[in-house]
């Protein structure tokens, strides 16, 4: 019995994978830092978002 549809998985290096896409890593304009969008408007990392204004 399959719960969900038909799930197609790939194998890349050896190791089973279903997210075949690549993840965009961008680089924090504030700190430099690496960090991956989460939101649409985003160009700082989560960290420099939530860090008060004055530090």
């Amino acid at each position: 019995m399959q719960y969900g549809g038909v799930r197609k998985t790939y194998q890349i290096a050896g190791k089973w994978i279903e997210k075949t896409t690549k993840t965009e890593v961008l680089v924090c304009s504030a700190c430099g830092g690496k960090y991956l969008k989460t939101r649409t408007v985003q160009e700082t990392c989560v960290r420099c978002i939530t860090r008060p204004k004055g530090k």
